[in-house]
């Protein structure tokens, strides 16, 4: 038919199909483009021809579609399946740790970052994910146990290769305790994203907790630093083709004896009993047998995909069970196996008996001789894990400690990832008790209103996203605040620790010089347009030109109430998304009896930052001091600090 199709005259295409088809593709000339000739090589040929069967069957698929053509009864070129082409590569165990040691020498990025990297290539390296699963990982599929067990599911970013890959991986027994230790530390400062978004990711980019990072984030420093500790080109998948083939060794480590051979440790990390527990932990929901249990845990649909492609120790396997074979053969098969005749098996005593590697060990060895070339090796030493680079504890991760400690949480993996030791603890402990005893005049609590057990210890949640945001922004301008004018800056976390209370969103000022004070540093940390204040005082210009003075000249909003005997402001921090809560309040209260109007709303978010660095900066003895400072030994300081 393809003879048919493309003989030597112009094949002649009706002017209606010319479009769906490049006419100067399919015309052969005999003229513009001569014959073959026979010097050609048969693959050029074989080539030509299969291309122009396929443009040929591409224009007749159009050709059924526009004109009910019948279909083609065969193909015209019959396919043949072509193996596809494996990198097999193996990831020894003292090159991964040459990895995690590489990326700390990764100066140029984020610590963060590379923190993130490590964690995600120890969990590639283990549990075998393709790089599609690593990115889609959230927080909610890794169960906080022992276990650690992995859920591979369909998100949003990825639905899977086929419905196999979906499946759990036991990943806490294929960690070794210092893989564990890395993990558990990284993980720890992302379990709070899980309950403020539930698709939060395991792995994300810098950009945000639902961004993934790209695949070139991940590849790129692992073939670059593998390059120049490996002398190869490494690539991401190769962790997937490791993983698989260490299990392999691991199903038969008692065949291969895998633990009686000297730099055992370069294939496998752990012992005969872990390797026993690991086997039965991946095999107990197998009744199939061991390999498609290796398959269900890869995600392939059989394990003829496992084999093919990613089980790279199949002949070493193979030798050490044929190793082991006994052969109770017939004198025949003898014969035609060992090529000996009677007289030579019987002076080898080969005649009678199973054989063995053992019995016929010495002869093969010696007839295989001239064929066989002695290789020299050298046993190098299995350089042990880099130290875990500890983090010093930032305002995020004093926070989440604070919440644990309310929910009397293990805070293991906090000592593992951050510089904190247990007299450090002990010494945060007591200051959190100092700033509970704050009393108000009325003898209630000042920093820690909420009865619940969660909360017990913060001054109080900021539970919207905006608020979330606008913090982190607030923390990075108070490290410079504190760095250049740290006198100030903790005057003015003790005027806001003492004087403000959880009962009241507002901030109580007597004093105008007071405010100045006050004003001078919160402008720094948020805009002015985001501070509010109510002044209440008498009627008369002399009583209202201080306040309009010192507000004057920081440009925020405010409003005066005409109250005679009074002289007071109120300093409140709106809400970045006021407008829009009390939008929703009003429309919740529609079809309520009686509607009270929300206009404004209020933030705590300047006392949980004064709260969570003064336990930070300040000692016990400052705040002790602190805690028995009156609101004239402000002013007092105040006056003296204007005239100074």
């Amino acid at each position: 038919m393809l003879e048919e199709y493309g003989g030597t005259s112009n094949l002649v295409v009706d002017p209606a199909l010319s479009g769906a088809v490049e006419r100067t593709d399919l015309e052969r000339s005999s003229s513009a483009e001569p014959e073959s000739s026979s010097s050609e090589a048969p693959v050029s040929q074989k080539n030509a021809v299969s291309y122009m069967a396929a443009r040929l069957t591409s224009l007749h698929s159009y050709a059924v579609a526009s004109y009910h053509l019948a279909p083609l009864p065969e193909e015209l070129v019959p396919r043949e399946r072509q193996r596809p082409h494996v990198r097999a590569t193996y990831l020894s165990e003292p090159l991964f740790r040459q990895l995690l040691r590489g990326m700390e020498r990764m100066t140029h990025t984020s610590s963060s970052y590379r923190e993130c990297l490590s964690a995600l290539y120890i969990v590639a390296y283990r549990a075998g994910l393709r790089l599609s699963e690593i990115q889609k990982l959230r927080l909610k599929d890794i169960e906080r146990s022992p276990e650690c067990w992995l859920y591979i599911r369909d998100t949003r970013l990825d639905d899977g290769k086929s419905d196999s890959a979906t499946r759990k991986i036991p990943l806490g027994v294929l960690l070794t305790p210092e893989e564990r230790t890395r993990l558990d530390a990284y993980l720890s400062g992302l379990w709070p994203r899980k309950a403020k978004n539930a698709n939060a990711l395991a792995f994300p980019s810098q950009s945000g907790w639902l961004i993934p990072m790209s695949d070139e984030e991940i590849r790129g420093p692992l073939t670059s630093i593998l390059r120049q500790v490996g002398g190869k080109y490494y690539t991401f998948h190769h962790l997937r083709h490791t993983a698989l083939s260490r299990l392999q060794l691991l199903l038969h480590h008692e065949a291969l004896a895998l633990h009686s051979l000297p730099g055992w440790a370069h294939f496998l990390p752990w012992s005969a009993a872990q390797c026993t527990a690991i086997y039965q932990t991946i095999t107990h929901s197998s009744t199939q047998g061991d390999y498609w249990a290796l398959a269900q845990f890869a995600g392939h649909q059989s394990p003829e995909t496992t084999l093919h492609s990613y089980l790279h120790f199949t002949h070493w396997v193979n030798a050490a069970c044929l190793l082991q074979a006994k052969y109770d053969w017939s004198l025949s098969l003898r014969h035609h196996f060992t090529g000996l005749s009677r007289a030579k098996l019987t002076q080898n005593d080969w005649l009678e008996g199973p054989l063995t590697w053992q019995r016929c060990r010495e002869a093969l060895l010696q007839s295989l001789s001239p064929y066989l070339q002695q290789v020299s090796w050298v046993l190098m030493e299995c350089a042990p894990y880099p130290p875990l680079v500890k983090h010093k504890l930032d305002f995020d991760a004093a926070l989440e400690l604070i919440a644990r400690f309310a929910r009397h949480e293990d805070i293991t993996d906090q000592l593992n990832r951050y510089q904190l030791t247990p007299a450090m603890v002990d010494e945060l402990v007591e200051k959190i008790h100092l700033l509970k005893a704050f009393k108000t005049q009325r003898g209630a609590q000042r920093l820690l209103y909420s009865t619940s057990h969660h909360l017990n210890l913060l001054p109080g949640a900021l539970r919207s996203h905006k608020e979330q945001v606008e913090l982190r922004k607030v923390v990075k301008l108070a490290r410079q605040v504190y760095r250049e004018q740290r006198a100030a800056f903790i005057e003015w976390i003790g005027y806001l620790l003492v004087r403000s209370n959880t009962r009241n969103t507002g901030i109580p000022f007597t004093d105008p010089q007071m405010l100045q004070a006050f004003l001078s540093v919160t402008v720094l940390l948020l805009p002015a347009t985001r501070i509010a204040i109510e002044v209440r005082c008498g009627a008369k210009r002399s009583e209202k030109s201080p306040w309009r003075e010192v507000i004057s000249r920081y440009r925020v909003k405010s409003e005066f109430i005409e109250k005679s005997g009074a002289n007071r402001a109120l300093l409140r921090i709106i809400h970045p998304d006021e407008a829009g809560i009390c939008q929703r309040s009003t429309e919740r209260q529609q079809n309520a009896d009686t509607v009270k109007p929300m206009a404004r709303y209020s933030t705590p978010l300047l006392r949980t930052v004064a709260y969570v660095v003064a336990l930070k900066v300040m000692s016990i003895q400052e705040l002790v001091s602190l805690g028995n400072k009156k609101k004239a030994d402000f002013a007092r300081q105040t006056a003296r600090e204007l005239t100074d």
